[in-house]
């Protein structure tokens, strides 16, 4: 039934209210179609709407043509088509706006700078910044959350520092700047000068926190929170996952208000991530709207725990796929070392993007078909660092370290990643010399190791059973880069220390450590138990 008809002034700047916040293009002409008809058609103020209107639904063309039609446009028209441009991506016509008019206010050039800022020209952002008569907190907010998205940490800490007024938001942008450049640290402590908090800002510093697995102080700030909502919720689950505390996980997860699909997805990736394919799967089932990552979770654990038949068989029930469930197929025929079935669904694939190409490679490497590993490496459209990376570690784990070699000498750039894979192919391959001395070239580099590269190194010493190196790789992660040891670091340790005989002192470590024992520590643990003489 179309709308009842209505004189009132107010009628119709509710109805393009109602259909701005709906984003529905058919009824938004529909609405304008009803204020040309009326005795408002030209009305600035509506005018002003529609163009608003038109901007939300990302049609930068019919917002343009209301503009036209104004024929006095006011400082509020102008900020309107300039906000319009901006969300169409005009950056540049919104510049050719905003220097057509004559008289602009606060409002004018926070949009403009805020434009440039979020867009990365921070140059420019500077030099509207510098231009304008006054600013507010929102024009400081505005600037300082472009350098926060743009990861300009120094010019970030420069402007909080010279606010004249600070908001949330403020700390929330420094906050934010400090995470995105990895000082995590350095973000909870500002976290805990804020004058107060709020949703955002908590969960942020709760997901500082996860990353560092400052697991208790992540659990201290939630059960602060007067209120959380599912976006928190779902961080500290994943927390309490990541460091293998399913239980706690699980409890947080049964008291959840309403978990949405993405709470469900992070609770079975957090029963797959850690050998409990059961859990993982009876969870799933329980599932009342999976989404494609929620199969593509259970299809990644199976694929992890060489399960191919249950991944197939998952892989086949899905309603829907996109290229990440087709990766995740082929990386478990790979895991299965089931090469005719990989060949043939890369084959079948819709696309093949640096992934799919990188775990066929692989794949051939390991089944000793080097011959085809080549062959597919230049046919690959492209590639990047983990390509090479995921070459560099196949050739080092079959035994080929001159491929490995070679391969780092190809790569067009070396990152940390980069020499990461190389410092874990000599070690792999047993050559501890050559492992530590690349190491060493590594930092001499300028390059910082983290604690992914620190991991890659200890797994790579942890295989070849030669504990003291290992250790004293776990040692240089606290002591010498500051960095906080995973679950996964201390099993690497344990599985070095059974490796090389010592099965008290892996039984001790443990038994001693601040994890829950998951389905890979108890199969570490049984196969020492089981290869120990009697």
């Amino acid at each position: 039934m179309p709308p009842r008809r209505s004189d009132s002034y107010g009628f119709y700047a509710q109805l393009i209210h109602l259909c701005r916040s709906g984003k529905d293009l058919s009824r938004c002409k529909r609405v304008h179609e009803l204020v040309l008809e009326s005795q408002f058609s030209r009305d600035t103020f509506l005018l002003n709407l529609l163009v608003e209107m038109y901007g939300r639904c990302g049609r930068l063309d019919l917002a343009r043509a209301v503009f036209a039609t104004i024929s006095n446009p006011n400082s509020f028209s102008f900020n309107i088509i300039i906000s319009a441009c901006i969300q169409g991506n005009a950056i540049d016509e919104a510049r050719l706006v905003f220097d057509k008019i004559s008289q602009r206010n606060v409002v004018t050039w926070t949009t403009i700078l805020s434009a440039n800022a979020q867009s990365g020209n921070l140059l420019e952002a500077a030099m509207i910044f510098d231009r304008m008569p006054q600013h507010n907190v929102i024009t400081w907010n505005s600037f300082l959350g472009g350098c926060a998205r743009n990861q300009e940490l120094f010019s970030a800490l420069k402007l909080f520092d010279l606010m004249p007024e600070r908001s949330v938001i403020s700390w929330i942008n420094l906050l934010t700047a400090l995470s995105r450049k990895g000082h995590l640290q350095e973000a909870i402590r500002t976290f805990l000068q804020m004058p107060e908090w709020n949703m955002v800002s908590s969960t942020l510093v709760i997901n500082c926190c996860a990353e560092l697995q400052h697991i208790s102080r992540a659990r201290e700030i939630f059960d602060r929170m007067p209120e959380a909502d599912v976006v928190t919720w779902t961080t500290m689950i994943a927390a309490y996952g990541e460091i293998g505390n399913l239980e706690e996980a699980k409890r947080l997860f049964d008291s959840m208000p309403k978990p949405d699909t993405v709470t469900w997805t992070t609770m079975v990736t957090a029963y797959a991530h850690h050998g409990f394919m059961a859990e993982a799967r009876a969870l799933f089932d329980a599932m009342p709207y999976p989404n494609v990552a929620s199969w593509n979770a259970m299809i990644h654990g199976y694929s992890h725990a060489a399960m191919a038949d249950d991944a197939l068989d998952l892989f086949q029930e899905m309603p829907k796929r996109d290229i990440l469930s087709w990766n995740e197929m082929l990386g478990a025929y790979v895991h299965g070392g089931d090469i005719p079935c990989a060949e043939l669904h890369f084959e079948k694939m819709p696309g093949h993007g640096v992934a799919a190409w990188t775990n066929l490679i692989v794949a051939y490497v390991h089944d000793g078909r080097l011959g085809d590993a080549g062959r597919a490496l230049e046919r690959m459209p492209s590639r990047d660092c983990s390509t090479w990376r995921a070459l560099l570690e196949a050739y080092a784990r079959g035994g080929y370290i001159g491929l490995a070699e070679a391969s780092f000498q190809r790569m067009p750039e070396r990152n940390v990643v980069c020499w990461g894979a190389l410092i874990y192919g000599y070690a792999v391959s047993g050559d501890r010399a050559r492992a530590t001395r690349a190491f060493g070239v590594l930092s001499l580099e300028g390059f910082w190791p983290t604690i992914t590269t620190l991991g890659s190194v200890m797994s790579a010493f942890s295989s070849a059973g030669m504990a003291k190196e290992c250790r004293d790789f776990f040692g240089a992660m606290v002591l010498d880069f500051g960095l906080m040891p995973r679950v996964e670091h201390y099993w690497l340790v344990v599985d070095a220390l059974g490796r090389a005989g010592d099965r008290a002192k892996a039984e001790d470590l443990a038994l001693s450590m601040p994890f829950q024992l998951d389905n890979v520590a108890r199969a570490i643990l049984l196969r020492y138990e089981k290869s120990s003489p009697i």
